[in-house]
């Protein structure tokens, strides 16, 4: 790397490579909408729960 160019293109490559790498990661998690509280109050609160995908003991490997 004789100039800062290639310096930019290769931290380029390598962010893009890291973040396709790990996309899948985004799909593990599922966001799911809490029941309304018993007690009557009006607001909402979410879980982040497994996915199907994440409990299959084939992807866990």
């Amino acid at each position: 790397m004789c100039n800062s160019g290639g310096a930019a293109w290769t931290i380029l490559g390598v962010t893009t490579f890291a973040v396709l790498f790990n996309a899948t990661k985004f799909f593990e998690l599922e966001v799911t909408v809490n029941p309304v509280c018993p007690d009557g109050k009006n607001w909402q609160s979410y879980i982040l729960l497994p996915s199907v995908m994440a409990a299959n003991p084939l992807y866990q490997q």
